[in-house]
């Protein structure tokens, strides 16, 4: 069995409308610091600001965000449907919503070679992921994937992972 990341996520949309400040840039940066979810790099590629405030009772929820306490204050980084195109995902500070950060799925450079080279080798790749079934679609008709058979959708960790033990 092989995985490869063939996406990348870029944050796209922010509301309320407007720029995210200094001070929470910081604060999500530092929540997303050690988390190797894409939704976690594509934070680090879209802010600036250094992610060092301590974070402490630090919780990663597989495919629902990540948790903890930073300044006194709870703050969630958590898995939210606004659009039904979109990833998203909501910032909450003490249970109250503070921002809603939209992504859209860009295919690697080299997803169409890496793609080509597994079934050259005689493997069938399929996609799991963990976007809306549509925006998974989207790619892989762009990937050339059977739709019906080959894509998979709205995927939690967990559902990837027994898809690709069932194998």
């Amino acid at each position: 069995m092989y995985a490869m990341y063939i996406d990348v996520l870029k944050c796209t949309l922010v509301e309320p409308a407007g720029s995210v400040d200094e001070a929470e840039q910081i604060i999500i940066l530092s929540l997303e610091r050690i988390s190797t979810h894409p939704i976690a790099f594509a934070f680090r590629d879209a802010f600036s600001a250094p992610g060092d405030l301590a974070v402490n009772g630090y919780r990663e929820n597989p495919g629902q965000g990540v948790e903890g306490m930073v300044s006194g204050s709870f703050y969630q980084l958590i898995r939210t449907r606004r659009r039904a195109s979109a990833m998203a995902c909501m910032l909450t500070r003490n249970g109250r919503e503070v921002r809603t950060f939209h992504f859209n799925v860009q295919r690697k450079p080299d997803a169409l070679q890496s793609i080509a080279d597994l079934r050259a080798m005689g493997l069938k790749p399929v996609l799991l992921s963990g976007d809306t079934q549509s925006s998974a679609e989207t790619l892989g008709r762009e990937l050339g994937f059977d739709t019906e058979t080959e894509v998979f959708g709205d995927l939690m960790p967990e559902d990837k992972l027994s898809r690709v033990k069932g194998a």
